[in-house]
C-alpha cells in the first residue's frame, strides 16, 4: 500500500487485517519492527509487543469485534521487546471488514489525548470496501462534504460526482490503482448543499493474497487555489488602467473569431495630441481620460473593445456593422475634473480574412492603415 499521507505521520501507524496480519506498516512504525517483513505477516511476529499476565493477541482480537466503526479503545502498558519504557496501542475500529487502524503510541506521548487519528484527523478520509462502497468516513469528510457518516453508508462515492464530467479522470484513476495500487489527482466532488468542490484525491488500494481489497482515500479541498488562480488569470487579462482587456485577451479572442466567424472588422484607434493633454492637464487626468474612452467604446454593441497600449484601442466590431460606429464615442468632449476634453480619434481598419489571416496581420495593415489616415489630416 502506498498510502503518502500516512507516510508523513510522526505517529507509528499500522494498518491490519481482520486477521491482525499486516496490511501497511508507515515508516515510523518500520523502525519499530524487529525483523523484516511482507504482508500479511502476523502483526505480533512483526511486533512483539507482550503484557503483563495478558494475552495481547486475544486482547486484539476480541477489540476487533467489539468496537463499532470509527471507535477506539487503548491497550496501556505494552512492552516491546528490546526497547524501554512502556507503549499504548491505540486500537481503531474502520468499518466491518475492514480491518484495524493501530497507532503506537511512544512512552513520551503516553499522555497524548486518547483518540484516534482517524477521528482527530483534518484530512477528510474515507474508506471503501471491494466493490467501492462506502464503509467510513472521518468527521473531516463530513465537514468538508456536508454529509453525515449515516447518509453515506452502502453508497458509492459516484453520487459524490452527479452531473460532473470526470469520467477520463476516473478511468486513469483506476487504471493507476490496479497497476501501481496508489493514485494521486484534482477531481471535483458535489457537497451536499450543491456547492462544486475542486479536490486533491489520494487513492491507495489495500490488499493481499486471502483477503479483499480496500480502499483508502485523503480528499483535500483545494477550490480557494482554482479561485486565486481564476482571479489571477483574470487579472493578467485586464488592463489595470481602463479595466479594458489588454492585448493578451486580444489574442485569444481574435483566434476564437477566426475559428467561429467568416469575416469580422479590426480597428485600431489612436488618440491625437494625447502628449499635449498630459502637458496641459496633467498625466492623472490623461490617464482618467483614457478609462472614460475605454467606457465610451465598451458600451458600442456587440464590440469588443482592448486597450493596445498608451493612447491605442483596438476595437473588434460584426461584420454587420460598420467601422464609422466607433466614431460616436468621440462625438462629444469627456467631462474629466471638471474639464470638458475634446479627444480627436484617428483610425484604421482591416477587414477578416481580407486584410490578413493572423491577428499579427490584421493589426498591422489596421495600424499602416491608421497612420496613413493620420498622416493625411483625416479625423474621426
Amino acid at each position: 500500500m502506498n498510502a503518502t499521507l500516512l507516510d508523513t505521520l510522526i505517529t507509528p501507524v499500522v494498518m491490519l487485517h481482520d486477521d491482525l496480519t499486516l496490511a501497511y506498516v508507515n515508516p515510523e512504525a518500520m523502525a519499530l519492527c524487529t525483523q523484516p517483513y511482507e504482508a500479511a505477516t502476523p502483526f505480533f511476529e512483526v511486533f512483539p509487543f507482550s503484557k503483563q499476565n495478558a494475552d495481547l493477541a486475544a486482547l486484539l482480537l476480541r477489540l476487533s469485534h467489539a468496537l463499532l466503526e470509527a471507535q477506539c479503545s487503548d491497550i496501556l502498558g505494552c512492552c516491546l521487546a528490546g526497547k524501554k519504557g512502556r507503549y499504548t496501542l491505540r486500537v481503531t475500529r474502520l468499518a466491518p471488514s475492514m480491518g484495524l487502524m493501530v497507532q503506537i503510541v511512544v512512552p513520551q506521548q503516553a499522555g497524548a489525548q486518547r483518540v484516534s487519528y482517524f477521528n482527530i484527523s483534518p484530512v477528510a478520509m474515507m474508506w471503501t470496501d471491494s466493490h467501492d462502497i462506502i464503509q467510513a468516513v472521518n468527521p473531516a469528510f463530513e465537514a468538508m462534504f456536508g454529509y453525515a457518516q449515516a447518509d453515506l453508508l452502502g453508497r458509492t462515492p459516484a453520487f459524490l460526482r452527479d452531473g460532473l464530467d470526470e469520467q477520463t479522470t476516473l478511468e486513469a484513476m483506476w487504471k493507476a490503482v490496479v497497476d501501481e495500487g496508489h493514485w494521486k489527482g484534482e477531481v471535483h466532488h458535489r457537497r451536499q448543499d450543491g456547492e462544486v468542490l475542486t479536490t486533491q484525491l489520494s487513492l491507495s488500494a489495500i490488499s493481499h493474497d486471502h483477503c479483499a481489497t480496500t480502499y483508502l482515500s485523503f480528499f483535500t479541498d483545494i477550490s480557494h487555489h482554482f479561485e486565486q488562480i481564476k482571479q489571477l488569470k483574470a487579472r493578467a487579462y485586464q488592463d489595470y488602467l481602463t479595466e479594458l482587456p489588454n492585448r493578451f485577451a486580444l489574442d485569444d479572442t481574435i483566434y476564437e473569431l477566426i475559428l467561429t466567424q467568416s469575416y469580422f472588422y479590426l480597428i485600431f484607434i489612436d488618440l491625437g495630441y494625447f502628449k499635449q493633454i498630459n502637458d496641459n492637464y496633467g498625466h492623472l487626468v490623461g490617464d482618467r481620460l483614457l478609462h472614460a474612452v475605454g467606457q465610451r467604446l465598451h458600451q458600442l454593441d456587440r464590440a469588443f473593445v482592448c486597450r493596445y497600449g498608451g493612447d491605442e484601442f483596438i476595437v473588434l466590431l460584426p461584420i454587420s456593422a460598420q467601422p464609422s460606429d466607433v466614431d460616436t464615442a468621440f462625438s462629444s468632449p469627456f467631462l474629466i475634473d471638471g474639464q470638458a476634453i475634446s479627444v480627436i480619434a484617428h483610425k484604421g481598419v482591416a477587414q477578416y480574412p481580407r486584410d490578413g489571416y493572423t491577428s499579427e496581420a490584421l493589426i498591422r495593415y489596421a495600424d499602416k492603415s491608421m497612420y496613413k489616415m493620420k498622416s493625411s489630416g483625416f479625423r474621426s
